[in-house]
């Protein structure tokens, strides 16, 4: 398999994962030193793999039920094919325990790292293409909510 189709698994194997809410599932896709910053549709900057496994945590407990579709998958793997960026976007939709529904489209744009495991996410930032509705998860913050606002017209 190519390093991009790898690479193209890897953002899957994340949806399934956490679809699957799978909080383990979902760590294995990130390196240790791994940074998941979701501030751009109001949630929180988490760095290292604790505290991104805090942040999923998080997630996954509020959740009865989450959905990701992931398209438009571009990958371009770096010349020494230890490291790579792309983006992937997504159409995510959840709902929590107590029935709220929150949703956020738009792109993931990641860096990737290979490691003795195979890839893996060190960097992914959540940006919106439009404006997200993330009122439903504890952690979010509106003031955060900085993305979509120069989309508007």
């Amino acid at each position: 398999m190519s390093d991009t189709s790898e690479i193209i698994r890897l953002t899957l194997d994340y949806a399934w994962y956490l679809d699957n809410l799978d909080l383990d599932g979902v760590m294995e896709q990130f390196t240790d030193d791994a940074v998941m910053d979701a501030t751009p549709i109001g949630l929180t900057l988490n760095v290292g793999k604790a505290d991104v496994r805090a942040f999923f945590g998080d997630v996954v407990s509020q959740l009865s039920h989450e959905s990701h579709l992931t398209s438009n998958h571009r990958v371009d793997v770096a010349d020494d094919a230890a490291t790579a960026v792309g983006t992937v976007y997504y159409d995510a939709h959840a709902v929590t325990l107590e029935g709220v529904h929150a949703r956020a489209r738009g792109f993931y744009e990641d860096e990737y790292r290979r490691t003795p495991s195979g890839w893996r996410i060190s960097s992914r930032v959540v940006k919106a293409l439009t404006p997200p509705s993330m009122q439903a998860f504890s952690m979010y913050d509106s003031e955060r909510d900085s993305d979509t606002s120069a989309r508007t017209p």
